[in-house]
């Protein structure tokens, strides 16, 4: 509905994979994703992913659905680099090779707190995993705090002059409830001032 020039998906479709997979239709999911009117759909995996024999439905819904899945790889879309990074634990991010481009780029890694420990390059990074805490408060605020997520929880941050956006997704893990948290898909306008 918003005829987005590119649909991002941040990692961990999946929660508990092993105790849900009798639940799940990938063919069903697959179709569901599909439905994404958008030329330009990107995936990342997240943890979730990799873990409880995830990674081939990962890998297999999101191809069907006409996903490209970036791992530890750049592509170009319309003048722009995107930067596909590996999830931070269960991946190898180090294996990744950060290349320097003269282009706008947007790197995309599922743990926001990848951005501290590797020296990746970017003008505007995404991530998710956090939940945005799930659980919040007011003052106190976000109550989970996942590893990965520590520093990075919910919405817009600044990092060496570039900006690092953290969705809190529309998920729960953990604990199944969500309270003073929506669940949040971004848009996103790129452009001089990268409006949220």
């Amino acid at each position: 509905a918003t005829n987005s020039d590119m649909v991002i998906f941040g990692g961990d479709f999946f929660d508990y994979y092993d105790h849900d997979k009798a639940y799940l239709n990938d063919e069903y999911l697959a179709n569901c994703l599909k439905d994404i009117n958008c030329i330009n759909k990107i995936a990342v995996i997240g943890n979730h992913d990799y873990a409880d024999m995830a990674y081939e439905h990962f890998v297999k819904v999101f191809s069907e659905a006409g996903f490209k899945i970036l791992i530890n790889e750049d592509i170009i879309i319309n003048d722009i680099v995107i930067k596909g990074i590996d999830d931070m634990y269960y991946g190898d991010v180090g294996a990744y090779i950060d290349r320097k481009y003269d282009k706008y780029t947007i790197a995309l890694a599922h743990e926001p707190d990848t951005f501290d420990k590797y020296d990746i390059k970017f003008d505007l990074a995404i991530s998710g995993h956090s939940h945005g805490g799930q659980i919040a408060l007011p003052i106190i605020k976000a109550i989970i705090r996942n590893n990965g997520a520590r520093k990075y929880n919910k919405g817009m941050y600044n990092i060496n002059g570039n900006k690092l956006i953290v969705s809190s997704g529309i998920g729960m893990t953990k604990l199944p409830i969500r309270f003073m948290n929506k669940p949040q898909i971004v848009l996103i306008q790129v452009g001089e001032y990268d409006k949220l």
